[in-house]
């Protein structure tokens, strides 16, 4: 059994990302400013939430991680006890859904930009729930969107958002601050564009641990010192070039 309705509370990055992944059973997005700009001139947004149509399918709060409680409080009684209320975050436990009967996490594994279009084929979409019958049906639900749906603990999932954190996150600002570098220096960061594309396939195919290169990794101490000597004038760069060196050297110290 599917869900042929679903509701989506919020209108920020993920909101519009969900419009489009769902749009074939949305019913309504409710938005605090009764505006929901980019996601689509045929899509009904209230204001209230006594406008919620009360259905028996998917409520999905698209909203930052410190509001999911508030606003379940928030839903309507008659939405609480007879939909299926999830959240998308990967670090809340699904029990701070707890107020409504059924309830449970859909997170998607990825970073989302309101107005950049990317393709959801395959996209990992990790699923805890209140019940395990209802796991299965947001599994195949996932998957029936063209999307990879993943049943995992609350445990297991704070596992995987560690990781993209740091696959992400920290990964992009290391380019942020490389970018920055460069600019005070008077070079082009497209210079590097080449290599950063190169570094993600090499990621995925053979995989971060067969594609470390670079001089921490052979061990080339005169490199090394040259580039620490010049960034002693950007002391965050220095410090994560340090710790980033004395991990890989580390890892690698015993390979022949």
């Amino acid at each position: 059994m599917s869900f042929s309705k679903v509701t989506i509370i919020g209108s920020g990055n993920l909101a519009w990302h969900l419009v489009r992944l769902l749009k074939k059973d949305l019913v309504q997005v409710y938005s605090r400013q009764g505006k929901a700009h980019g996601l689509g001139r045929s899509i009904q947004v209230v204001q209230d939430m006594n406008e919620l149509e009360v259905h028996n399918g998917l409520f999905i709060l698209a909203v930052p991680d410190d509001y999911i409680s508030e606003v379940t409080k928030s839903l309507p009684k008659g939405i609480l006890a007879k939909g299926t209320i999830l959240h998308c975050s990967g670090a809340t436990p699904a029990t701070v859904l707890k107020k409504a009967k059924r309830h449970g996490v859909f997170w998607p594994v990825q970073t989302l930009t309101k107005g950049r279009r990317i393709s959801y084929k395959d996209l990992p979409i990790m699923i805890t729930a209140s019940n395990p019958n209802l796991e299965k049906r947001l599994r195949r639900y996932a998957n029936g969107l063209g999307c990879a749906g993943k049943i995992v603990s609350d445990k297991d999932r704070l596992k995987y958002h560690c990781a993209a954190v740091l696959v992400n996150n920290f990964s992009n600002h290391l380019f942020s601050s490389t970018e920055d570098f460069l600019k005070k220096e008077k070079l082009d960061f497209s210079v590097m564009h080449s290599i950063l594309g190169e570094t993600s396939r090499k990621a995925i195919d053979p995989g971060p641990g067969l594609s470390q290169t670079g001089p921490a990794k052979r061990g080339d101490a005169k490199t090394i010192l040259r580039h620490l000597k010049m960034l002693e004038k950007y002391p965050d760069l220095f410090s994560i070039y340090q710790d980033f060196t004395a991990g890989i050297f580390g890892k690698y110290l015993n390979e022949e």
